[in-house]
């Protein structure tokens, strides 16, 4: 039997105000003590939809930033391929 998951009411309000199940189900996985490398396969979640759910919880501030979050005065932000996909597939409007 697994430990149950503390979620703190802030962090609760970010998950849900983003209305991610792929967010909120990675949320829980990783704060169950599993690891990122092995979510795609144990989750059963595509490379893309990881990839936008660890994307959305790095922008909620749920999961540590890989690149610095800083951006030096008159430095342009720098964008991937896998940000363009999860910026078209979180917007509905575009």
């Amino acid at each position: 039997m697994t430990e149950p998951v503390a979620i703190s009411p802030n962090d609760m309000r970010k998950l849900l105000s983003a209305a991610s199940p792929d967010g909120a189900l990675l949320y829980l996985y990783l704060q169950s003590g599993n690891r990122l490398e092995n979510a795609e396969q144990d989750l059963k979640l595509n490379p893309s939809r990881l990839n936008c759910a660890a994307a959305l919880l790095r922008q909620l501030g749920l999961l540590p930033q890989e690149r610095p979050a800083a951006i030096a005065p008159g430095e342009r932000p720098t964008y991937t391929d896998e940000d363009g996909h999860c910026f078209i597939a979180e917007d509905t409007g575009y």
